[in-house]
């Protein structure tokens, strides 16, 4: 009985042992994540510090917020579409208002990276909201006002560019069409004459015709006069009596 009592106990020892170091080398695995992922980020090994923050983030299961310093790797790497990602969870897991006003600041220079600029401005006037002393934030605000004004400008001198141009085109598609008109109108003319020269050409053939045929038929009814003549002369008188 005492036997089977102390293997009992060292079961139960060993069992403890056992959930103590899975506790320590789950603890040491996101730590020495952690560690790797800060240390990759200051040698700006982006892509490195990426694939342990994400390693870290997911021993933790959630009981740490990593979006600020994943964020700041995103936004360092040129990935402002992530960074953006990550700070927006920032703003939503920030337990002090200092954090949630950084959260905002940093979401407006995202999108500023991306002339996003109204989603900037926004952030910024949030970032004012929790600290309206914020120099930064509020020269970052004026930055992306004046980047948007630009922007609308640019925008309108190249609508008006291409409504010019646009116009232009037509202008010159019209007269395209006019001379083109004016080309058909002008072969239809010369068209229209041709047929008109060749009618008055074959009215006066025919015209001429008829004269031609005309003269002849007068020249043949005069020979025939003449020669009815001729015979009359030509043929002694006979007396109506018979002496």
């Amino acid at each position: 009985l005492y036997r089977a009592k102390e293997l009992n106990e060292m079961k139960l020892l060993s069992l403890i042992g056992i959930f103590l170091l899975a506790g320590w080398s789950y603890g040491q695995s996101w730590r020495a994540s952690l560690q790797s992922a800060r240390q990759a980020y200051f040698y700006k090994q982006y892509d490195q510090a990426e694939r342990s923050y994400r390693f870290a983030e997911k021993s933790l299961n959630g009981k740490t917020d990593l979006s600020s310093e994943k964020a700041q790797n995103a936004y360092r790497s040129g990935n402002y579409n992530a960074a953006v990602e990550q700070y927006k969870r920032g703003i939503k897991n920030a337990k002090t208002a200092s954090k949630k006003v950084d959260s905002h600041y940093n979401l407006g220079n995202a999108h500023l990276k991306q002339k996003q600029y109204k989603e900037a401005i926004q952030a910024y006037k949030n970032a004012l909201r929790l600290d309206p002393f914020n120099k930064q934030a509020r020269y970052n605000l004026s930055q992306a006002i004046r980047k948007l004004q630009q922007s609308k400008n640019k925008q309108k001198a190249k609508d008006n560019e291409t409504k010019d141009k646009r116009q232009q085109d037509q202008r010159q598609q019209d007269q395209t069409n006019k001379d083109k008109r004016q080309k058909e109108q002008k072969r239809e003319n010369r068209t229209t004459k041709d047929e008109r020269g060749n009618k008055n050409s074959q009215k006066k053939n025919a015209a001429d015709r008829i004269l031609d045929k005309l003269q002849k038929d007068e020249a043949a009814t005069k020979r025939k006069l003449n020669n009815a003549r001729s015979k009359r002369k030509g043929t002694p008188k006979t007396s109506e009596y018979d002496w």
